[in-house]
Formats: C-alpha cells, sequence, structure tokens
C-alpha cells in the first residue's frame, strides 16, 4: 500500500513539474501556436507526442547512465550550434509565408501530416540545448529518485512529466482554434509573424550560446 502511495506521488510531482515547464515560453510553445494556426487543433498534441516519444529515449538512456556524455561541453556546443541554425531556417520559413495563408484554410485542414508534426516536436526539441540542461539537471534528479522503485517508478515518472506536455499543448490549441472566428486575417498574419521572429531570435540566441559555452 505505501508503495501505491508512493507511485501516485512520483506521478503527480512529475506532473506538476511538467506543468511548470511545458508552461514556459520557448520554440516548442511558438511552433505549436504557428503549426495550429495553420493546421489546426491537432497539431498542438500532435507536436507534443513527437516531444514525448524523444523524451521516451532521453529516459531510457538516463537510465543507464548517457546523462555523463550529454552534459558533455561538445555536446552543448553542438547542440546550440546545429539547434540554433535549424531554429532559424524554419523562423524565417514561417516569417516569408505567413502572408501566403489564410484563416479561413485553416478551420477544416485538409494537408494535416502526422508525421511532419510528429519530427518536429521531436526536432525542435532536440535543437533546444536548454532542454538537454534541464533533462541531465532535474530530469536526472527525478529519475535517479523515481528508479529507487524500479521500473514502475520510472514509468510513473515519464507518464506524468509528457502528460502534463500533451494536455498543455493541447489546450494551448484548442484555446487558439476556439478563437479563430474572433480574429481576423490580419491579426493572423502578425501572430504567425511574432512566431516566425520568436523561432529566429530563439535561434540566434542558441548560436550566441554556442560561442558562450
Amino acid at each position: 500500500m505505501e508503495d501505491q502511495f508512493v507511485i501516485v506521488t512520483i506521478f503527480f510531482g512529475s506532473l506538476l513539474i511538467g506543468f511548470s515547464g511545458a508552461a514556459s515560453p520557448g520554440p516548442l510553445l511558438a511552433l505549436s501556436i504557428k503549426e495550429t494556426l495553420q493546421n489546426g487543433w491537432k497539431a498542438g498534441p500532435l507536436i507534443a507526442i513527437g516531444h514525448s516519444i524523444l523524451e521516451l529515449f532521453i529516459v531510457i538512456g538516463i537510465s543507464i547512465g548517457i546523462n555523463q556524455l550529454l552534459n558533455s561541453d561538445f555536446i552543448a556546443k553542438t547542440i546550440s550550434l546545429f539547434g540554433g541554425i535549424m531554429l532559424i531556417i524554419l523562423g524565417i520559413q514561417t516569417i516569408i509565408s505567413n502572408k501566403e495563408v489564410n484563416i479561413n484554410d485553416t478551420k477544416e485542414p485538409s494537408n494535416l501530416n502526422s508525421k511532419t508534426l510528429l519530427l518536429q516536436g521531436a526536432l525542435v526539441s532536440l535543437s533546444n540545448p536548454y532542454w538537454f540542461i534541464w533533462w541531465v539537471t532535474i530530469g536526472a534528479t527525478l529519475i535517479i529518485n523515481s528508479s529507487d522503485h524500479g521500473i514502475l517508478g520510472i514509468a510513473s515518472m515519464y507518464i506524468g512529466h509528457i502528460l502534463a506536455d500533451i494536455v498543455w499543448y493541447t489546450a494551448v490549441s484548442l484555446i487558439l482554434v476556439s478563437g479563430f472566428k474572433f480574429l481576423s486575417n490580419k491579426i493572423y498574419h502578425y501572430l504567425l509573424l511574432s512566431c516566425g521572429i520568436f523561432l529566429f531570435l530563439m535561434g540566434i540566441y542558441f548560436i550566441y550560446s554556442f560561442f558562450s559555452i
């Protein structure tokens, strides 16, 4: 009975910590907003699931001791450089293409590519060096503490964490979609432009981090 209580505690603790991270502004949130505006509400949960699949590999890796490798300066610099370049490209594409889309086209998305959104969720996470830093510090601590209760403890920690991401990004997408009827094309384009600029600036910041690490 005590073990069951601990497992439940691990789950809810991870869920709350996950919400605090998911709600923080970052490239993944900007991507989710951008894709929701272009493809509809399903974009948010699909991006979150892609992000969660990548985190499954991170959890497994840290569980077998790979966090020491991820904590190296070389890995951090490599992620900062190539991740920054990827975000800059994504930001420029968003800025250039934002005038080509119409808000009325997003209400009934016909070209939603689930695999692309899953991949984008994983790649944008992978491009963020601070995502790695979180996992080799806070995440690794959570995994180590959860591992005292075996696979069930680690699984509870992981499920709680990813559930926070999926619930949050689904909620963001649904809120955006429900507001479509109140959005003019002008406001819609400004939102996309803002997302593109944010992704571009995050890319610049990550490249700056490459030279600062």
